[in-house]
């Protein structure tokens, strides 16, 4: 799921509407301004190499609770929807199978979408003049 967010550039005042894909996301924590093409950092999200235990621990929780709410959820209300179209009494041991098959893909998907998000922000760490720009922008990296 994600959020809508209009900002700011902090240098010029150009305004940059963009849409998120989730809150605490992995991926580059600058982006340039597209008008005056200054850094601006980004609360949101960040690499994964520079987040703490406790915020890599609270990211995959989260990850997997949200894995669990919408792909079990999304299973039963497709079975309740086929059941619907094709007239067919809803089981609810049906339901259970439906609701668990469609929760194991959507953690597969998750779990390797997870590991090449992961994968390309130690990929992106990586490259010196990336971290350098980074570290002027005030962030600390460990490494």
């Amino acid at each position: 799921m994600g959020t809508y967010i209009t900002r700011r550039c902090p240098h010029c005042g150009y305004t940059l509407e963009s849409f998120e894909r989730k809150y605490y996301a992995i991926g580059p924590p600058l982006v340039n301004c597209p008008s005056c093409h200054q850094g601006i950092k980004l609360d949101h999200i960040t690499e994964w190499g520079l987040k703490n235990i406790f915020q890599k621990i609270g990211f995959i929780l989260i990850t997997i609770y949200t894995t669990i709410l919408y792909g079990f959820m999304g299973g039963i209300f497709l079975y309740a929807g086929f059941s619907y179209i094709f007239e067919y009494t809803i089981d609810n041991f049906h339901a259970l199978i439906c609701g668990l098959f469609i929760w194991v893909l959507y953690s597969l998907y998750h779990v390797f979408s997870l590991g090449k998000e992961i994968a390309e922000s130690n990929n992106r760490l990586s490259d010196s003049s990336y971290r350098k720009k980074l570290e002027e922008a005030g962030f600390r990296i460990d490494q």
